[in-house]
């Protein structure tokens, strides 16, 4: 074992020599410098673009409903299938398909499960639907009356609609228009189901002002509550007119304290086992879209992260080109100076020597890259694009970048610290005989005659 003397004098002696080869090779050196500075800036400048980019996006998902999510549902019923016997036991176990109603309340409906939900505080249903309105394609949001004083509409003239055929529009849209409290408003709606139009006319019931992100068009009618024999008659429902087009919508209001992720999480959470015990594998909700400020935030944080997906490539493309580029650099540099390493075994330098040589040549090289790799990077982001430097990132930038010179240069280290000076002299197939060595064919056990050999 060499003692902490004996590794202070190595570095010793091998500090000038680390330095002396650094200048006479000096034009590899200036390489792997700017090497090492190129991924230095290309790390830092693509992490603060993406940083930048993703919160440049995400702030302007604000929709106005913090503690409240806006359900649009596929439909107002739907299939449902569930096993009656556990698909774990059974090779083909049976199923039992229910037709099931989203907007009635009787017990154990899809309605009733959401308000008894514990995330839920208020469940209403309301409906989406899109019209071609005189001010043009516009969605007509109808909610029961329960929801006005939610909404926070203030009333200028008349009142909100109590009828299916009455809306209530916003004072921009009326003062544009000319539009009062009875004005007759025509309308033509597109149903989707059967690929019809119906038209007809609305009677406005008020004008009203709402200052609101989240909606700020016509607003409808539509009753408090969907009886049992809404799904009952379906002669009900037909012919298809705007009176008795279905909601399609759920507006929930949150219990407090309720993570709007846990809840939608819930709400179209796949392989749940209903109150009977029985399981299915389709979502608990077929929802087709949802409005809440913390889900748009985690909307746009997904797909702005795939966005920037390349930038990520980007960094992984230059610290490879880095990587190769410096493992290149190393193994000439250590095959032009094998007769040099070999004069240094053979007046009593050991291995150990001959890898601290390298790796203080390495250490110069990348703090050299290093520095010159900030002060590029404080320049372009910093004095010319006004970006800041956070220390955590140069922190990071700097352990990846070190990393990847480190992992670089293990092989020639390797290399030079394993050959004998008979291998250096005549070294021709100085990997060979390293690999030959490293993975146990015998090499080092072999006599001068046969390592000779193995070179020719």
């Amino acid at each position: 074992m060499r003692s902490r003397e004996e590794h202070r004098t190595s570095l010793r002696e091998a500090t000038p020599l680390a330095l002396r080869n650094l200048w006479h090779w000096r034009m590899r050196t200036v390489v792997l410098i700017l090497l090492t500075a190129l991924a230095i800036a290309s790390y830092l400048a693509t992490s603060i673009f993406t940083a930048q980019t993703m919160a440049g996006l995400v702030p302007q998902a604000d929709l106005g409903l913090s503690d409240t999510v806006v359900i649009e549902l596929t439909g107002w019923m739907y299939l449902q299938v569930r096993f009656l016997q556990d698909p774990a036991t059974v090779e083909v176990p049976e199923t039992e398909t229910r037709l099931r109603t989203l907007v009635t309340d009787e017990p154990g409906s899809e309605l009733d499960l959401m308000r008894s939900c514990p995330y839920v505080a208020e469940c209403h249903v309301s409906r989406f639907v899109t019209l071609e309105l005189p001010w043009g394609t516009d969605e007509l949001f109808s909610v029961p009356s329960a929801l006005w004083d939610d909404l926070g509409a203030s009333f200028i003239a008349g009142g909100p609609p109590t009828g299916p055929m009455e809306v209530a529009v916003p004072a921009a849209i009326a003062g544009r228009l000319g539009l009062a409290p009875g004005a007759a408003v025509p309308y033509i709606a597109v149903d989707t189901e059967r690929a019809e139009c119906t038209d007809g006319e609305l009677t406005v019931s008020g004008v009203f002002s709402l200052d609101h992100p989240f909606f700020d068009g016509a607003i409808g009618w539509l009753p408090d509550r969907f009886g049992e024999e809404y799904t009952g008659s379906i002669a009900a429902h037909y012919p298809r007119v705007l009176s008795n087009f279905e909601p399609n919508t759920y507006v929930v209001r949150l219990a407090p304290g309720t993570d709007p992720l846990a809840f939608m999480h819930w709400a179209t959470e796949t392989g749940f086992r209903d109150s009977d015990n029985l399981l299915h594998f389709h979502p608990r909700y077929p929802i087709a879209r949802a409005w809440n400020d913390k889900v748009a935030e985690y909307a746009l944080e997904s797909s702005v992260g795939g966005q920037t997906t390349p930038l990520s490539g980007i960094v992984l493309l230059s610290l490879s080109f880095v990587g190769v580029g410096a493992l290149t650099m190393f193994l000439l540099g250590f095959l032009d100076r094998r007769r040099e390493i070999a004069v240094l075994k053979a007046v009593g330098f050991s291995g150990v020597d001959i890898a601290a040589v390298f790796g203080l040549e390495v250490t110069y090289t990348g703090l050299a890259g290093l520095a010159v790799g900030l002060a590029a990077s404080f320049v372009l982001l910093t004095v010319w694009l006004g970006r800041r430097l956070p220390l955590l990132l140069v922190l990071r930038a700097t352990a990846v970048t070190a990393a990847v010179l480190g992992l670089s240069s293990l092989l020639p280290i390797a290399m030079a610290s394993v050959a004998t000076v008979t291998e250096l002299l005549l070294g021709r197939k100085v990997i060979a005989v390293f690999r030959q060595r490293v993975g146990g064919g015998g090499g080092s056990a072999a006599g001068p005659g046969r390592r000779i050999a193995a070179h020719r």
